[in-house]
């Protein structure tokens, strides 16, 4: 019974700061500031989409609801942030900034574009071929100096790296390297193809601490944890019910 009521007392908390969260940065909308204050200011993670469209929109954002909210007239006037919409399990706010309506080009100005955009899936495809071409080629070490084109060298990486983009990141650890091998992988980018080279991805098998660090670190996080708990609990009941917690009594059980 305690463990359900001090899960629920937590869950009671965390909707709680949500609600705050959320409340505090539709004021600062409302208020007129913009999603980069707001960001800095709230400390959330800010996001930029290029090319949002409202038709065949294709982004992490394509939820009808946002979309509706980021083309409505008086926000793209306003260049305002909107309130917050409810997407999943979360909730984002937009602002839409360089607006241009969709219009439709006459042959002349289009072919222009579309010849553009034929050069760069042709160039892209290319790319991707010959860097598959040369991943195929590489299975050691010593198969890299023999390749045509040069590779740059960019240590030892992991996965919070920032010397690779996202899509990168998850190829560079998307297969394992096989005993004294490398893996070469090739893929499609926004510029045009990509070639990794690595070893072996190593993990972290041996704890740092000894036996003695490990079992007082366990200790502490128990005795803290315990604590915490007890505090979500004492909190819970207060919200809930009439009570009166023995304060004195508290701190000599803590020991304090």
């Amino acid at each position: 019974m305690r463990a359900e009521l001090t899960a629920k007392a937590k869950e009671y908390k965390r909707q709680e700061v949500y609600a705050d969260k959320v409340t505090s940065i539709n004021d600062l909308a409302a208020d007129g500031f913009s999603i980069e204050d707001i960001a800095q200011q709230e400390n959330v993670t800010l996001k930029r989409i290029k090319d949002y469209r409202k038709e065949n929109n294709k982004s992490v954002l394509s939820q009808p609801a946002v979309i509706k909210q980021a083309f409505d007239e008086f926000t793209i006037q306003d260049q305002a942030v909107t309130a917050g919409i409810e997407v999943g399990n979360g909730t984002v706010w937009v602002q839409p900034s360089n607006y241009r309506p969709t219009t439709t080009l006459s042959l002349s100005r289009a072919t222009p574009r579309i010849t553009q955009i034929l050069r760069q899936q042709k160039a892209t495809a290319l790319a991707l071929k010959e860097a598959k071409a040369v991943a195929a080629g590489i299975k050691t070490p010593a198969d890299i100096a023999k390749q045509s084109v040069s590779l740059q060298s960019l240590g030892e990486i992991n996965r919070q790296t920032t010397l690779l983009t996202d899509k990168e990141r998850g190829l560079a650890f998307s297969k394992q390297a096989a005993n004294d091998g490398v893996v070469a992988l090739a893929s499609e980018t926004e510029a045009g193809a990509t070639l990794l080279v690595g070893d072996r991805i190593k993990t972290e098998q041996q704890s740092p601490l000894s036996d003695m660090q490990r079992a007082q670190t366990a200790s502490i996080i128990r005795d803290n944890l315990g604590q915490d708990q007890l505090q979500d609990y004492l909190d819970y009941l207060r919200m809930v019910y009439q009570v009166e917690i023995n304060e004195a009594n508290m701190a000599n059980a803590q020991g304090r």
